[in-house]
């Protein structure tokens, strides 16, 4: 749920790669709200060595709403990033 200003925020681990394969490390998730279409996205970590160039400069074009972002450690040493989503009626 979004708070009056259209932010949000979950709390997960933060994920490995799957075991023994060459997959980037990533969060899947599904967004929805009333009178909108739901949105499958999921969420990549810079840094990562299995990402590859084409997605890092793909989502680097995009900002924030990109799939690739950046992790930084706040005051309570959780990681943190900002990912922004576009829902679409």
């Amino acid at each position: 749920m979004t708070n009056e200003v259209g932010r949000y925020e979950y709390h997960t681990i933060k994920p490995g790669s799957y075991p023994e394969g060459r997959n980037p490390a990533h969060v899947h998730y599904v967004v929805s709200g009333k009178g909108y279409s739901e949105k499958y996205d999921e969420l990549e970590f810079e840094g990562d060595p299995f990402l590859s160039e084409e997605l890092i400069e793909k989502s680097r074009k995009l900002g924030t709403f990109g799939v690739v972002q950046k992790l930084q450690k706040d005051i309570d040493n959780t990681w943190r990033c900002i990912k922004d989503i576009r829902l679409k009626k």
